[in-house]
């Protein structure tokens, strides 16, 4: 029953938290482990799934020019940039999320 599930993932007592929201990729809403930026609109995504954003677009249209997933709008450059921060504060969540989880099996 997804609505439960959500309940469940949700509550301070789970066993598991979802990752927040700034450190997921809109594409794939999963946590980023290689966050980059996409230079001409400066939202960050996973490397991965936005090359395969493009990879799929410039197939289905033949064409190199590329948008961006999240307004549909022309992107003049796929120039990406590591964003480093986001890495940082996703190796962070997920650190702290194996902390919680160790004092959890501990007590």
């Amino acid at each position: 029953i997804p609505e439960q599930e959500d309940e469940i993932s949700s509550s301070p007592t789970a066993p598991y938290q979802s990752p927040p929201p700034h450190l997921c990729c809109p594409i794939t809403k999963h946590l980023m482990t290689d966050p980059v930026l996409v230079v001409d609109e400066g939202q960050t995504y996973e490397r991965e799934a936005i090359l395969e954003w493009w990879r799929v677009q410039q197939e289905a249209t033949g064409q190199t020019q590329v948008t961006s997933p999240l307004t549909g709008l022309p992107l003049a450059s796929q120039q990406l940039a590591p964003n480093l921060v986001v890495r940082s504060q996703c190796q962070e969540w997920v650190q702290d999320e194996l902390a919680t989880l160790a004092a959890m099996a501990i007590s």
